[in-house]
């Protein structure tokens, strides 16, 4: 007997049959499901037509088109493919359901074995940690060597305190990308920066993975441009040079007289 469920993949399903009408479609899906509930359809013409549900005429027009995607017999190899799997999923949560409900019924009846194959169980050596930790996935690996009084530690170091449930949610994302002896110095070195931007927030440092960011060189000394800086001081200079030429200063050039302020002439006498 097939399993009641039928698995349909919609990608795959119209990547096959874009070029089919509308009626060929409701052939096609009729016949599948057929297929399905039968696991098979019958090579006949009058048998195949009543399934899917049209006249002799109207299925001599469609069946050269549905007929493509068997193979000879009315035979169809992925469905084949998913009913096999199916069933052997089908049976062996039948298996399972049927040693679990064995064990309990004997759990029952007698509880004292029970009790004693937990303890003998328990008794036995268990395996080291990196036996335990060979089919962990690399999520679950990188997990264990956290603990609840790390997001509260993250949290009490971290300079910019705003949001915190959303911060302690990044950091249950993050602590399966990283580890605290990576996360927690680069915090260091994140809440000890002396350059003039602001803090972000600590979701926005998790959820970025800036613990994976490269410390800055000669972090804390402002990158102005000298050049800029010289070329306005050599301009201003100038100014004073010609302020103090036509005030007949005798001050050397290049020094601007205390009376004339910066960038004014005076033109008195």
């Amino acid at each position: 007997m097939s399993p009641p469920w039928m698995p349909f993949y919609p990608a795959d399903y119209l990547g096959d049959t874009r070029r089919l009408t509308t009626s060929q479609h409701g052939a096609y899906l009729l016949l599948i499901m057929e297929y399905w509930v039968s696991e098979g359809l019958p090579d006949d013409d009058a048998q195949l037509s009543r399934i899917v549900g049209m006249s002799s005429a109207e299925w001599r027009k469609a069946r050269p088109i549905v007929q493509s995607f068997f193979q000879n017999g009315w035979k169809h190899e992925r469905i084949d493919f998913e009913l096999a799997k199916a069933k052997a999923k089908h049976e062996r949560r039948q298996q399972a359901g049927k040693s679990g409900g064995i064990a309990k019924a004997m759990a029952k009846q007698n509880p004292s074995n029970a009790n004693s194959n937990a303890l003998a169980s328990s008794s036995q050596p268990q395996p080291s940690s990196s036996l335990r930790s060979e089919g962990r996935t690399r999520a679950s690996a990188l997990a264990e060597p956290w603990s609840e009084a790390d997001r509260e530690r993250f949290w009490s170091e971290f300079p910019n305190k705003v949001g915190k449930a959303d911060a302690m949610k990044a950091f249950d994302k993050a602590s399966h990308k990283t580890t605290p002896e990576i996360l927690f110095p680069a915090l260091h070195r994140y809440a000890a920066k002396t350059d003039d931007r602001p803090f972000c927030n600590p979701s926005t440092w998790l959820n970025q993975e800036r613990w994976l960011d490269q410390p800055v060189v000669n972090n804390g000394t402002r990158n102005f441009n000298p050049a800029r800086r010289s070329a306005s001081a050599d301009f201003f200079a100038g100014i004073a040079g010609v302020a103090a030429d036509i005030a007949g200063d005798d001050q050397p050039s290049g020094i601007a007289a205390e009376e004339i302020p910066l960038g004014r002439f005076n033109i008195d006498g």
